[in-house]
């Protein structure tokens, strides 16, 4: 077995444990008094591809003749562009020579999205926490002790399913007894499930910037660029689900949702007036006497067969039909058998046990967040990404894209390999399109940037970026 121990929390997604079955991920991180899952899901993409603002896409007898004719200068990623021989339309030589055109630069989207987070409340007022944690490669599970110096501790458990996109956590309280109780009757634990609103993008964009010295992206302020639409706790049949709404594009449509919705045996479940601040929150609360109990969080999709509705709904119906214990029971079995499987395809022992250690861990990403029937990761995992992403988070094929799946085949794991084929699918109808008008071929150009985006325009038309 190979373990990831660790006696201190993971204080941001980015850094926490990850569990997957390569549509759906999970980062595991915590804060001072909760444990946080953050969801992040293959589909869910912010997909509005603007090009209005763009110059018409460069052909290559433009930039042939501006190269051999007038002597074309700039640098690799746009900047001062001079025509060395002259040129007589310096300002079409500027327009195709800025490196990247404005929906690029100044928009943020396309960009992945952040699915929401599963929340849970660790005890009040409880003095001296300890907490360890460890994820356990073999059994794909993470587990999760915290201890008090009172003598009060708390047990919990996690997996993902490898096929239903749902989270399951087990828990159990050991210690909790009367001298804990407070006068308002507060259960041990209690959970929030909650999208937040997505923040103006100049907004994030000027705040990263302040952070970490380092700009975002130039993205305008005004009414051309707009976030998604608030998050909504909307009602269905077996409790209430957060909805996060994408507007409508040539991929979807009629739009795209995205559904998180929790069942546990005897809590309550309320949705939160969050006010003014646009976030979309269901508060979980267990009897007040439990002393363990478990929780699972289904994420759906509009990409989902069937759709979000017909998802959440079975797994509720699976859920509250009886037996449920035994149902959870089998989804870990379910879980642990999966992880048997996969790890009996190959193994590594040499005897640095750092690089042992980390090609269990790259496997172990790569069987969280790649599946070939689902889109996998661009430039960042989903469930770390933030709200907006540097170079919008997309298939970077200069090397980015290509490079994880490197050692698929040589791990005996040809099936994450076949996830490239399913992030290739859309750089096709673009790719004819720019072959045949801005190039006079047959075949596909591979464009530099791609999305999981079902569309044929040119998304980077100009050079040197758009033409490699």
């Amino acid at each position: 077995m190979h373990t990831i121990r660790l006696d201190r929390p993971t204080l941001v997604a980015e850094d926490g444990f990850i569990l997957g079955n390569g549509d759906l991920s999970v980062s595991v991180y915590q804060t001072a008094d909760r444990i946080i899952w953050r969801f992040g899901k293959s589909d869910v993409w912010d997909r509005r591809l603007d090009l209005d603002a763009d110059p018409d896409p460069a052909h290559i007898d433009e930039i042939a003749r501006g190269i051999r004719d007038e002597g074309w200068k700039c640098g690799p990623y746009g900047g001062p562009v001079e025509a060395t021989r002259g040129t007589a339309d310096p300002e079409r030589m500027r327009e195709l020579c800025q490196g990247s055109p404005p929906s690029y630069r100044k928009r943020p989207y396309p960009c992945p999205k952040p699915v929401g987070e599963l929340a849970m409340y660790l005890p009040p007022d409880l003095p001296g926490l300890r907490l360890e944690q460890e994820l356990r490669i073999e059994e794909g599970t993470v587990a999760v002790r915290c201890s008090w110096e009172s003598g009060v501790s708390l047990d919990v458990t996690c997996f993902v399913h490898p096929h239903g996109n749902f989270l399951a956590v087990s828990w159990t309280m050991t210690g909790w007894d009367d001298a804990h109780r407070t006068g308002n009757s507060v259960p041990p634990v209690r959970f929030a499930l909650y999208r937040w609103a997505d923040p103006a993008a100049a907004d994030f964009a000027a705040r990263f910037k302040g952070d970490y010295r380092h700009p975002l992206a130039s993205v305008e302020r005004g009414p051309a660029v707009t976030p998604l639409p608030q998050p909504e706790v909307i009602d269905g049949a077996g409790g209430p689900i957060v909805e996060q709404s994408f507007p409508a594009e040539v991929t979807f449509p009629d739009g795209f949702r995205c559904l998180m919705a929790a069942v546990s045996p005897g809590c309550r479940q309320e949705r939160m007036d969050m006010g003014d601040s646009g976030e979309a929150r269901i508060h979980i609360l267990p009897p007040e006497n439990a002393a363990s109990s478990w929780i699972a969080v289904a994420v759906a999709t509009t990409g989902d067969p069937g759709g979000p509705d017909a998802v959440i709904d079975g797994f509720r119906s699976v859920l509250t039909a009886g037996g449920a214990e035994d149902r959870i029971s089998t989804w870990a079995r379910e879980s642990r058998d999966a992880a048997a499987a996969f790890w009996s395809r190959s193994s590594l022992a040499v005897s640095d046990p750092l690089l042992e250690n980390l090609w269990y861990e790259t496997l172990h990403i790569r069987r969280c967040t790649y599946r070939g029937d689902a889109w996998p990761p661009g430039l960042f995992l989903p469930s770390t990404v933030q709200d907006y992403s540097h170079w919008h988070g997309d298939y970077h094929t200069n090397y980015n894209f290509q490079q994880p799946f490197w050692g698929d085949c040589a791990a005996n794991h040809p099936e994450l390999a076949d996830a490239f084929f399913k992030g290739m699918e859309h750089f096709m109808l673009m790719g004819r399109t720019i072959a045949r008008d801005y190039y006079g071929t047959r075949g596909v150009f591979i464009q530099l940037t791609g999305y999981p985006i079902l569309s044929d325009r040119d998304c980077l038309c100009l050079v040197p970026m758009g033409r490699m």
